[in-house]
């Protein structure tokens, strides 16, 4: 296969466009992870001196 400035122009191309597009999408859930843990962080964790209501089955089973 020969490759000419054409056919290079194209992968690189493709390269560059996969790369931003996977590049994209890891920030794009770093930014919503931190979003959805931000609250624990600010306010101590989940516990039960946190302030926070534990998961309890108790009116589920109870």
């Amino acid at each position: 296969m020969q490759l000419n400035d054409s056919t290079i122009r194209k992968l690189l191309t493709q390269d560059f466009t996969n790369t931003m597009i996977r590049i994209g999408l890891i920030v794009f859930l770093v930014v919503m992870c931190a979003r959805v843990f931000s609250p624990l962080f600010k306010s101590g964790g989940v516990g039960p001196d946190s302030g926070h209501r534990s998961l309890s089955l108790a009116p589920v089973f109870g």
